[in-house]
């Protein structure tokens, strides 16, 4: 599949048509009501407009929609990640583990680090406006471009949304030759991924619900309506399956017994919604399941009736989270938590607002700070 096609257009919107195979259509009305309108990548620079959340998300965010423990933390995590050189893997394996002294699985959940750190280094250059940020977050993602090879696995590679999340924020500063790069990057994983052939289970649960999020962001990235097209028809199809209409239960909680696997799975669903404006009302059903067991405090029984064979294995090598008839840690609740606020407004049950006491992880730091400009 060739990459994206750069057009421009006096009012520097690109009207992409949600018609599978249908080529993009450039104009200059105003698009039909409902229609998704993306920012056209040659012109979207001039007006700081974000191509992953046109309309929504600024990438020219003001410090002071932020509180001001989030812009201490933002500093305190770019001011870390400027000084580690990035760490690259050609490929990524992290799925299906049970022995984390694997070295290529240390390596990978090292790696995880640099796309949490490029979207950091990407915010704290927009919003604290130090260069040194916007040349680290460059370099990460360059270093990426030229090392990493896709293979489309969906569990592997999804935490490398935040590179697109970084991309987003920098891309106007880069050269036309580092943009290129990146952009190639992106469309061999975008091509592994449509290539991906999913197992008799793996079709249903959460693999597919992480392919179709990572899907849906690189498209927007390459400005490629076919992919998109095909991913968001993909997820309507996915979350009959998935998500159970009238409870909220995700297939992967079902069979798997597990509120970690809830909030693993919903994480995409959550931002799925957000990248595309469907599927607003089961997504939140299925984080109504999640935030109901917390508040009533039924999290005890994690993987007690899983039917994976794989939990007992991981429970056995260690993964303290698999361990059978355990507490479900809430604090893995609190990106859902984050990307519901962004997309629904502030979640006032105490049991889940007494999730943000104190600073976030830096991995959901990105989230924290989206869901502050998202609405400020």
């Amino acid at each position: 599949m060739q990459g994206p096609t750069i057009k421009r257009t006096e009012a520097g919107v690109q009207v992409l048509v949600p018609v599978s195979g249908q080529q993009n259509a450039t104009a200059t009305a105003q698009p039909p009501a409902g229609q998704v309108v993306w920012p056209d990548a040659g012109t979207a620079c001039k007006g700081n407009q974000s191509l992953l959340w046109p309309g929504r998300f600024s990438t020219q965010i003001k410090p002071e929609v932020l509180s001001a423990p989030a812009r201490t933390q933002l500093a305190a995590e770019a001011e870390k990640a400027v000084k580690k050189a990035p760490a690259p893997v050609a490929t990524l394996k992290s799925a299906g583990q049970t022995d984390k002294n694997d070295p290529d699985f240390a390596a990978s959940r090292r790696a995880f680090q640099d796309a949490d750190n490029a979207a950091n280094l990407a915010l704290g250059f927009r919003i604290l406006g130090e260069r040194k940020y916007l040349a680290q977050a460059t370099a990460i993602l360059l270093a990426w471009a030229k090392t990493n090879k896709p293979t489309g696995h969906p569990i592997d590679e999804t935490r490398l949304d935040k590179m697109v999340y970084a991309f987003d924020l920098v891309r106007c500063e880069m050269s036309e030759q580092d943009r290129a790069s990146v952009l190639g990057w992106f469309a061999r994983m975008r091509d592994a991924k449509l290539a991906w052939q999913y197992g008799e289970k793996s079709q249903f649960n959460n693999y597919r619900t992480h392919q179709l999020k990572l899907l849906l962001l690189l498209a927007r990235a390459l400005g490629d309506s076919a992919t998109y097209d095909k991913a968001l028809a993909e997820a309507a199809a996915h979350l009959k399956t998935n998500i159970d209409a009238a409870t909220g239960e995700t297939l992967d909680h079902k069979e798997r017994n597990s509120l970690h696997y809830q909030a693993y799975g919903l994480e995409s669903w959550l931002e799925i919604a957000l990248i595309t404006g469907h599927f607003k009302e089961p997504v939140l059903k299925a984080y109504g399941f999640l935030r109901d067991h917390i508040a009533k405090g039924d999290i005890h029984y994690e993987f007690a009736k899983s039917t994976a064979p794989i939990d007992e294995k991981r429970a056995k090598a260690g993964f303290e989270y698999a361990k059978k008839g355990g507490t479900f840690d809430t604090q893995k609740a609190v990106r859902a938590l984050l990307v519901y606020q962004t997309l629904n407004g502030q979640d006032e049950t105490p049991a889940m607002t007494g999730l943000l006491g104190g600073e976030v992880t830096p991995v959901n730091l990105f989230f924290l700070i989206r869901q502050q400009a998202w609405h400020g």
